[in-house]
């Protein structure tokens, strides 16, 4: 997204796409931000891409109201991006949002992984990069990593198996996905959204790091209210 900046994204139905707020807050303005859909390869002048690919204007910035930076939790670091309505495709379609009842349901009784462009000396990724991933115990996550106390609005995960690389860091935006079953399919669904991103120097060894992200199914009622005018997928 934009010219200098790399964040991952998620397109949660026909004309939006979630993000970490810290991708898009000001001064940046809806034209200064660009959203590719459809495609895993990134190069920096060139997009090389599938017959399916899509790139999108945003027409509109839509920041989460409780976001502070000075709440090193980030519980609020989310923005919504507005694009021009999707026709989706066999790679282009939207993911699974939570269900309310899911907030009451632990995380780690599902497989859990994060997806998106991984930084290796400043330049990303040419492919997007899988993580897996496991819930931590909150308050050790954030004791560990900001030594503050956790709230129920994130995510503390460790990372348990990723590629090794020189240097990396993990661009903020990325989707934590969980495999649900649903009607006799396991679906992804999309349980948070990378707050801060993660810097490794000398060796990129990702295993065992910390990762914190907003907990998707705590912000649903912001989310379906900012989104009314778009068409979800039902299942």
């Amino acid at each position: 997204m934009g010219a200098s900046t790399l964040c991952t994204g998620t397109l949660i139905n026909d004309r939006y796409v979630i993000t970490s707020k810290k991708c898009c807050k000001p001064p940046l303005r809806p034209e200064h931000l660009t959203i590719a859909l459809g495609y895993t390869e990134y190069e920096s002048n060139v997009i090389k891409v599938s017959p399916c690919y899509i790139r999108s204007p945003v027409t509109n910035i839509i920041l989460h109201p409780d976001y502070d930076s000075s709440n090193v939790t980030q519980e609020n670091d989310i923005a919504l991006l507005k694009i021009e309505p999707v026709i989706y495709t066999k790679t282009i379609y939207p993911i699974k949002l939570p269900d309310v009842t899911d907030k009451y349901k632990p995380l780690s009784k599902y497989a859990m992984e994060m997806v998106g462009y991984v930084r290796k000396n400043a330049t990303p990724n040419k492919s997007f990069t899988t993580i897996t991933l496991k819930p931590s115990r909150s308050n050790k996550c954030i004791s560990d990593v900001h030594n503050k106390n956790a709230t129920s609005n994130i995510i503390c995960a460790d990372i348990t198996e990723a590629s090794f690389m020189t240097s990396c860091s993990i661009t903020s935006g990325m989707p934590i996905l969980i495999e649900k079953p649903i009607a006799a399919l396991n679906l992804s669904v999309l349980a948070g959204v990378l707050s801060s991103p993660v810097e490794v120097t000398n060796q990129c060894r990702l295993h065992g790091r910390e990762v914190i992200a907003v907990k998707i199914v705590e912000k649903l009622s912001w989310i379906l209210e900012n989104t009314r005018d778009a068409n979800y997928c039902k299942g």
